[in-house]
């Protein structure tokens, strides 16, 4: 069995391979971007405005709706600043880039977890470790909560699992925050349940946010982390030389995020998905061995079957036997650092709905399902 961890070009080499074997691509059920069907449904739902000079630089302290974003996610203006991006990957690289100059040269991140972030710490050359998320039972996270001076990354929801932070968590994060700096990112969670509301405002707290993400839309999107006050100075020149000014697409985007539009395409995509997330689940339910949420809090969810050992999730040859007898590519848990305790598991897209979505998981679980241990 390989022990070497397989990456996104391994999952290239297999579809590859496939293409190469039947002359057609195997569907993908994980891919960051909607099925065609998807969009179609949505798009009609989906009103942008762009209200922005073609010309001109678009720097955070020229963006006038900045206290509004603050409010709307629970920080008191008094207290917070932010800085805006295009995208949560870049607001990700300038928290690290923020750690390492504040002498952090150590962080602990909630797995499973976002790949960037362990990018990014390789390459501040920061050390990291990796905590369980107790995922599938009702287990703690293993933190001693009297830890001090360190550094916390969390994910809300937990990253591909579909489901919030529950209240264990938050309790933990209470207690963690009064000595260490939590970061939390909630670039997928739904609007109006970001943990800002709670705890966004004390000092150790610092939150990722990128609302149209959350509703997998990556064509027009705009990021923003928010720290205290006295970090402005930093942030502010930090973004000169990593990520330079906002495009039109985020500020069409920050504008279509405090319009009552927003509200209306969140309604239409959270109906929409919840559709999927029942047929996925009476599916799981029909299908021996597998395990599938019932809750649901986001559109990138995971299957779990724990017969099957988490290691051969970086198995090549097992891999694209899998996808020859089923037509359908995944990416592995192993991808996100998900715990080996809950076995095999592989990332969902919901708003992937579609007739081959449906056929090609209905083959996927079969096949899965026929495994022995």
């Amino acid at each position: 069995m390989s022990e070497k961890r397989i990456n996104f070009d391994g999952i290239d080499e297999i579809i590859t391979k496939y293409t190469n074997k039947f002359n057609s691509d195997p569907y993908n059920i994980s891919y960051w971007d909607s099925s065609e069907d998807f969009k179609n449904k949505l798009s009609p739902f989906f009103k942008p405005v762009f209200q922005s000079s073609y010309y001109d630089y678009n720097f955070t302290y020229l963006i006038p709706e900045k206290l509004t974003l603050l409010k709307k996610l629970g920080f008191d203006p008094i207290l917070k600043d932010c800085i805006l991006t295009t995208n949560s990957t870049i607001s990700i690289t300038l928290v690290l880039h923020w750690l390492n100059a504040m002498g952090k040269n150590s962080i602990s991140i909630i797995c499973p977890a976002y790949f960037s972030v362990i990018h990014n710490c390789q390459a501040f050359n920061m050390k990291y470790r990796f905590i369980n998320y107790p995922i599938n039972c009702s287990e703690r996270i293993d933190i001693d909560e009297k830890s001090k001076s360190e550094v916390f990354w969390f994910t809300n929801p937990v990253y591909l699992t579909g489901k919030n932070l529950n209240r264990n968590d938050i309790s933990l994060i209470e207690s963690l925050i009064e000595n260490n700096i939590v970061i939390v990112d909630e670039s997928l969670v739904a609007s109006s349940k970001e943990l800002s509301h709670k705890l966004g405002n004390h000092p150790n707290f610092i939150g990722i946010y990128s609302p149209h993400k959350g509703v997998c839309v990556n064509g027009i999107k705009f990021s923003l982390f928010v720290f205290n006050h006295s970090e402005e100075p930093f942030f502010d020149k930090s973004v000169d030389y990593i990520s330079g000014g906002l495009n039109m697409a985020s500020i069409s985007a920050i504008h279509h995020y405090l319009s009552d539009n927003w509200v209306q395409y969140s309604k239409s995509f959270y109906q929409e998905i919840t559709q999927t997330h029942e047929f996925i689940f009476q599916l799981s339910k029909k299908s021996p061995g597998i395990n599938y949420s019932p809750n649901l809090d986001s559109y990138l969810t995971s299957i779990y079957i724990p017969k099957i050992d988490a290691r051969l999730e970086n198995n090549s040859e097992f891999l694209s036997e899998i996808v020859e007898k089923s037509g359908t590519i995944f990416y592995p848990g192993s991808l996100n650092y998900f715990p080996k305790n809950v076995g095999f598991s592989f990332r969902i897209n919901l708003t992937r709905d579609c007739n081959s979505f449906r056929s090609s998981l209905t083959r996927l679980l079969t096949v899965m399902s026929q495994l022995r241990e």
